[in-house]
Order: C-alpha cells, then sequence, then structure tokens
C-alpha cells in the first residue's frame, strides 16, 4: 500500500520506469547502480519517514485512553 502511494506521483513512477528500462540490454546506457540507486535512496527515504510516523502515531494512540475524559451531558 505505502509503495502504492509512493508511485503514484509522477517523478517516482517515471524514474522507476528509466530504471526498469535499463533491464532490456537494447535500451541499457549506463550501470544499473546508477539508475536503480537514487530511487532506492528516495524510497528508503520516505518509507523511513512513514514508518516513523506510524510508530509515534501508535505511541500516542496507546496514551489516549489513558487519559482522564470528561463527558458533558446537556438536557433541555
Amino acid at each position: 500500500m505505502v509503495l502504492y502511494e509512493q508511485f503514484k506521483f509522477f517523478f517516482n513512477l517515471y524514474f522507476l520506469l528509466v530504471a526498469l528500462s535499463q533491464l532490456v540490454p537494447a535500451l541499457r546506457i549506463g550501470y544499473l547502480f546508477t539508475y536503480f540507486a537514487p530511487l532506492a535512496f528516495v524510497l528508503i527515504v520516505t518509507l523511513s519517514k512513514e514508518a516513523w510516523d506510524d510508530w509515534k502515531r501508535h505511541q500516542r494512540d496507546r496514551v489516549r485512553p489513558r487519559e482522564a475524559t470528561s463527558f458533558y451531558i446537556c438536557s433541555y
């Protein structure tokens, strides 16, 4: 699901397609590393950020139910 969200963006999808095109020998221009490394770096940084945000959200959600809650009932 997270990878789908990343490849919805035009540039991420574009660089993925360019990197995949380098797997075809007739289309190969340079070293595979020069195509896959930048894409992998961006994806790793983005996925790490998403994982960190999920972890912080999980920690915040564990604390929330322990807090005291007040309920106000309005009667007319």
